[in-house]
């Protein structure tokens, strides 16, 4: 059927595109000559009844004629837009296998977090599904190349946003987006044992 569908596109884009040529061959139509003037004071009261009949036959119902040329790029776009399914479904299911996120990836926590750092920071733009979906695609690439976790956060996260033109203010970025890990204050031996502030003898 969609083989069928492609040559009945392809046979009205031939014809289209061959009228579309004739039309443009065509040279344009001159513009009417002027009434002389006068002929024109000679018979005002025919030239007025006449005018009525002119602007009725003008504003009739008549169709507006197509463009060969625009009909011609909607039935281009729509034959390749068949032949783009066809070769889907040729494909089989490992087309759609393969768009499936792989259990590695899923399993990274850099990419939930990527993710949700992508949403905030896109929430008030026109574009912000297109620009989520190009990015998580994008992301996806960065981790299957980064599989021993190498690079970090913002090493991915910033790198992503401006290949996508997005301006970031960083007084509303996480931290760990930022690159400033939380502090363990428990742990820091600073901490458990701060130094004595004592004051020294003067020389």
């Amino acid at each position: 059927m969609l083989a069928e569908l492609e040559e009945l596109g392809m046979q009205l884009a031939r014809a289209t595109a061959a009228k579309a040529l004739v039309d443009l061959a065509e040279p344009e139509p001159p513009e009417e000559e002027a009434e002389e003037p006068l002929a024109a004071e000679s018979k005002p009261e025919a030239t007025q009844a006449a005018t009525p009949r002119r602007i009725a036959s003008k504003s009739s119902g008549t169709p507006r004629k197509s463009d060969p040329v625009q009909s011609f790029i909607r039935l281009a776009k729509a034959v390749c837009e068949l032949i783009a399914l066809e070769a889907g479904l040729a494909a089989g299911p490992a087309t759609t296998k393969s768009s499936l996120v792989s259990p590695a990836l899923r399993a990274d926590p850099r990419r939930e977090r990527l993710l949700q750092a992508f949403r905030e920071v896109t929430e008030t733009t026109q574009d912000k599904y297109a620009l989520r979906a190009g990015f998580t695609t994008r992301l996806d690439e960065e981790l299957a190349a980064d599989a021993e976790k190498i690079l970090g956060l913002p090493e991915i996260f910033y790198p992503l946003c401006q290949e996508f033109g997005i301006e970031l203010n960083v007084r509303t970025l996480p931290d760990d987006i930022i690159g400033m890990d939380p502090w363990d204050y428990e742990n820091d031996p600073y901490c458990m044992d701060p130094p004595t502030p004592r004051a020294t003898p003067p020389p």
